[in-house]
């Protein structure tokens, strides 16, 4: 089914659509996500042809309709499957996920996408959610947006011990409100921790980088791929996400708050690994880095010093 919906014509799509082609899509997604236990070799297989297929219809208009019908599904399903433990092991699976979260921004989002989930606050009691930052983020975003619906996906999940805690305690603490997000890829930072040996790299500036010569990874030794590729080309993908995110907020006043919560929620030592990686090899790493700290720098977000300290030199400065 992915190799003809990645190719018929759009009016096939609208045909296979309307006779409810979507509709069994998500069907088949909810009894794969609702399954117990998933057999890696043969249920995660099919989840992965599945997400295929979603990306797939992405390519046409009229798949892109269907998508924003249903919106926030699968979206919503999608994140919270990589913040459960039944999540897909092979990372190029969860690639496809983080993908798929990347084309809300190609979405005109309906009125009804607009979410409500049961987030953790991090601080603020049920009560207060309204004036939570994932709120105030999401407000500034726009209500509807593909921005405020990623914000408030990608908040921590709802824990209910935290909401138990009196309110004198929750005063002292610090709000790390995408710190479940942040864990994910921190995970897989520690996982392929080899891949990370350069410690001299710097981070490159962005208005020094000829953005179009930067090519795709590049795999060592003429090898078609390993896992390391897969372990950076997901983390990239996240780190496109992110930057997503930013640059819809840059013109608003959540942009400074989407930051401030970043780093709260633990983003400067990803940042640093990542600064390790090959520059050789795994460039786009590098440019997503640089648009990051760029992107922080224009919301007039103080970067900690640790990371300043390795920004290369501007060109030309003496």
């Amino acid at each position: 089914m992915r190799a003809v919906v990645a190719s018929e014509s759009p009016v096939w799509i609208s045909s296979f659509i309307e006779f409810g082609g979507y509709s069994a899509m998500l069907a088949r997604l909810e009894e794969l996500l609702g399954m117990e236990w998933r057999e890696e070799q043969h249920d995660d297989q099919l989840l992965h042809e599945l997400l295929r297929c979603f990306v797939a219809l992405a390519t046409t208009e009229i798949g892109k309709g269907a998508l924003q019908s249903r919106a926030p599904s699968p979206f919503k399903e999608l994140v919270e499957l990589l913040f459960s433990e039944k999540k897909p092991g092979d990372l190029s699976t969860r690639k496809l996920m983080v993908d798929l979260l990347a084309i809300l921004f190609e979405l005109e989002l309906p009125d009804k996408a607009g979410v409500t989930l049961q987030r953790d606050t991090s601080i603020t009691k049920p009560s207060q959610f309204k004036t939570s930052s994932c709120s105030r983020i999401a407000k500034a975003a726009g209500i509807n947006s593909a921005p405020s619906l990623l914000v408030t996906l990608l908040h921590n999940p709802r824990d209910p011990s935290v909401e138990a805690v009196v309110d004198f305690i929750t005063a002292s603490h610090t709000p790390r409100p995408f710190k479940t997000y942040l864990l994910e890829l921190s995970g897989v930072c520690r996982d392929y921790f080899w891949i990370f040996c350069h410690s001299q790299n710097r981070f490159w500036r962005l208005e020094d980088v000829d953005q179009e010569k930067v090519s795709g990874p590049k795999v060592p030794g003429g090898m078609t791929g390993g896992v390391e590729f897969e372990a950076m080309g997901y983390l990239t993908s996240h780190m496109k996400l992110i930057n997503m995110i930013g640059h819809s907020l840059l013109e608003s006043m959540a942009a400074y708050e989407f930051h401030a919560n970043l780093f709260a929620s633990g983003i400067e030592r990803i940042l640093q690994t990542l600064r390790r990686s090959s520059q050789h090899y795994y460039s786009p790493m590098h440019l997503e880095l640089s648009r990051y700290l760029s992107l922080a720098h224009h919301s007039k977000y103080l970067l900690p010093a640790d990371l300043l300290v390795w920004l290369a030199p501007a060109i030309g400065a003496t």
